[in-house]
């Protein structure tokens, strides 16, 4: 099985990685990502914590360039137990300003 450390994309290249995707058709189930044979890791949980912070900033771009079912799969993708970023977002050891960061 591949690793790959997703803290040493770019947030453009996570983009990609986490929307790019062939999104299933509505009788479909969402694939889970370890099923396409890669662990991934985050070497550096305060890139996470950046990623989610930019691409809610950015969502709007982002809806506009990929389908919806492409932003849905992607969400899930995030939220879900391959992923699960969230759980960054209340990791003590990033500062609590990176976590708490607004939207300017």
């Amino acid at each position: 099985m591949d690793q790959l450390d997703l803290s040493s994309l770019s947030y453009e290249e996570l983009v990609v990685f986490f929307f790019d995707r062939s999104a299933p058709g509505p009788s479909e189930e969402t694939p889970s990502f370890a099923s396409e044979g890669a662990e991934c890791e985050w070497s550096h949980p305060e890139v996470a914590v950046s990623f989610l912070t930019r691409m809610c900033r950015d969502f709007a771009e982002i809806g506009r360039k990929y389908s919806l079912g492409q932003v849905n799969q992607a969400i899930w993708m995030i939220i879900g137990a391959d992923f699960d970023l969230v759980e960054h977002l209340w990791d003590d050891s990033i500062p609590l300003r990176d976590r708490l960061t607004k939207s300017e």
